[in-house]
This record gives C-alpha cells, sequence and structure tokens, in this order.
C-alpha cells in the first residue's frame, strides 16, 4: 500500500479554527480519513486526494474526495 501512497498526492484543508479537546473524537477522525484515503487509492486511483477538515456548529465536518 506504501508504493501506492507514494504516487497520490493529498492536500490538507482546514477551514476555520480547529481544536479538537477529545482525544477519543481526533483519533476517530484520523481514523476515518485514513480509511477513505486508503478507499480512494484502491478504488478510484486517484492522482489528487483532497481532505477537508472544518469546525460547524454540531462538531466536524469531514471531507475526502479525489
Amino acid at each position: 500500500m506504501t508504493n501506492r501512497l507514494r504516487q497520490v498526492e493529498s492536500t490538507l484543508e482546514v477551514e476555520g479554527e480547529v481544536e479538537i479537546d477529545d482525544p477519543e473524537t481526533a483519533m476517530h477522525l484520523y481514523r476515518i480519513a485514513q480509511q477513505a484515503l486508503n478507499n480512494a487509492i484502491q478504488h478510484a486511483e486517484p492522482s489528487h486526494v483532497v481532505i477537508k477538515l472544518q469546525h460547524v456548529e454540531e462538531g466536524f465536518n469531514l471531507s475526502i474526495s479525489d
């Protein structure tokens, strides 16, 4: 999997002030992004993946697009 990761450019975009005080929430967001990135690489063969994280009123919005 690492060889495929090296062929994919990725960008992290953070909108606004994002502070995650809860370590469990931080770990969940990390694991979700990690799995989505792996899925994109495995199934879509993207050349570029964008990971966006923003704080919204009710929590966080995480999106991954290729």
